[in-house]
């Protein structure tokens, strides 16, 4: 069994597949409103994935505390997402396809990325890239195999991705309706610069909340596990 958290005091354990399928369905819950139910399920599953590392396991077991806060754990999520979002089927795909599946794919990836760390950038003002170079960290595919194999959810991943994307699609629909009902008292080039801005602000919120919705997941599940609680959860609110 692979660890998401151990209290050595009480010498009690909570597994990895525990954590994520709690966190997984907390995520459901927060995005429910939004019509990103996918979308924070997917999320949630593969935020830890890196807490497959055998190193990570040791730091647990061994309550290594000079290591906290140096095994980067938040990658491997994020390297996964990419390698099942960007595979040789992505460049055959319709280029809108392409670019919603691009934009699913930061949206995950940020929050994944920094839900240990703080929001970043894709790109700073200096041209650097906060995000690439979180992202291109040092990767591990038996890391990877050893978290599939734990949660056996590989299957459930991909179609997780699809049904993401699909309501991805469904929100920019909405996004569009919303920013193309504001009247301004501008000229036509400035108004569609002013709607395109109003657009990336709004994905810039909905990045937030899936950020802090998996922060608050996180967090609360990790709680329960050391209140000897379970996980509150709204039931039978959300379609499966």
């Amino acid at each position: 069994m692979l660890l998401a958290h151990w209290d050595g005091k009480e010498h009690r354990a909570q597994s990895l597949k525990d954590h994520s399928e709690n966190v997984a369905r907390i995520m459901e819950e927060n995005c429910f409103s939004l019509g990103l139910t996918s979308t924070g399920r997917l999320i949630g599953l593969l935020h830890d994935a890196g807490k497959a590392n055998p190193v990570f396991q040791q730091y647990m077991l061994e309550n290594q505390t000079e290591k906290k806060g140096k095994i980067n754990h938040s990658a491997a999520g994020a390297q996964i997402l990419r390698k099942l979002f960007f595979g040789t089927e992505f460049w055959i795909i319709p280029k809108k396809q392409q670019q919603f599946r691009t934009l699913l794919f930061q949206l995950c990836s940020i929050a994944i990325l920094g839900h240990h760390r703080g929001l970043m950038d894709i790109y700073d003002p200096n041209g650097n890239s906060p995000f690439e170079r979180m992202l291109n960290a040092e990767e591990n595919q038996s890391v990877y195999d050893s978290f599939f194999n734990e949660l056996n959810c590989k299957e459930e991943i991909n179609q997780l991705i699809e049904k993401a994307q699909n309501e991805i699609i469904q929100l920019n629909t909405r996004i569009n309706i919303l920013v193309k009902g504001h009247s301004f008292e501008i000229n036509d080039d400035k108004l569609k610069k002013t709607k395109l801005e109003e657009g990336m602000f709004t994905y810039g919120l909905i990045e937030r909340f899936l950020f802090s919705s998996l922060i608050d997941s996180d967090r609360l599940d990790t709680a329960c596990f050391l209140d000897k609680k379970n996980i509150p959860v709204e039931e039978n609110r959300i379609e499966i």
